[in-house]
């Protein structure tokens, strides 16, 4: 296989503008909007009734491999059943970030109120 690396994931949200200031805060940039309506045909392309949505694409600044959240608040149709409650829940769970100064980051979520949890372990990685 050819694989090079992640290009992008989908995040689903609530409330798009809170979340956009949260990955804002995380180096990500805003730099394009998704149209909130579409044809029947492409929403039936991606297996979904026509939709209503409020969304954009997020370039990670200053990434050694690009990478992009494609983050949308589904309008029509909705859902407000709240995320996975447990890590053993099929399906993507997490996404995680590497970083320079991991402390110094935790800060200023924190400054923010956007991240109360203790600060992660070290997880350093190895090269293969």
């Amino acid at each position: 296989m050819a694989i090079r690396g992640l290009v992008h994931v989908n995040v689903n949200c609530s409330d798009f503008d809170r979340s956009l200031k949260f990955y804002e805060l995380l180096g990500f940039k805003k730099y394009l909007n998704v149209p909130s309506t579409n044809t029947k045909e492409v929403a039936a392309a991606v297996g979904m009734p026509p939709y209503l949505v409020k969304g954009a694409l997020l370039a990670l600044q200053n990434a050694e491999v690009p990478f992009v959240i494609d983050l949308l608040e589904w309008q029509d149709p909705k859902d407000d059943d709240p995320p996975y409650d447990h890590l053993y829940h099929l399906g993507i769970n997490r996404i995680a970030l590497a970083s320079d100064d991991l402390e110094q980051d935790m800060a200023r979520l924190r400054a923010c109120l956007l991240y109360t949890s203790p600060s992660p372990r070290d997880r350093t990685r190895s090269r293969m």
